[in-house]
């Protein structure tokens, strides 16, 4: 299956199955989803702690044996995915976090940014 060769995140897939109009194809998408739910084959389970974060483009990292990166956005994240891909490979792996820890300290960032920004306009 094309799953199998590239990986995809399932928020990746919900967003992909919002758009199918036909009800048959719905049902074939939720099928898929729910396969790759049940079969996936996790290459380690690593603590966020243990990646390296891109400020840039909000995105974490961490080496696969292929030699490329696992990558895990901070918006999948947030949103309770806790399955990192490698764009180069079929390996995946299993991000360990706390949501609700990582949900407070995002917005505790944000509070602060926007304190921040305030600051700079007053002066």
């Amino acid at each position: 299956m094309a799953l199998r060769s590239k990986p995809w995140t399932i928020n990746k897939i919900n967003r992909k199955c919002s758009n199918i109009n036909c009800y048959l194809r719905k049902k074939v998408c939720f099928i898929f989803i729910l396969y790759y739910v049940v079969m996936t084959v996790f290459h380690d389970e690593i603590e966020i702690e243990d990646f390296e974060y891109d400020e840039e483009e909000e995105i974490y990292h961490y080496p696969c044996p292929c030699g490329d990166r696992f990558e895990i956005s901070k918006e999948d994240l947030l949103a309770g995915e806790e399955i990192a891909t490698c764009p180069s490979c079929s390996l995946v792996i299993k991000v360990i976090y706390d949501l609700e820890a990582f949900q407070q300290e995002s917005n505790e960032v944000k509070t602060v940014v926007e304190d921040f920004k305030k600051l700079k306009v007053t002066n």
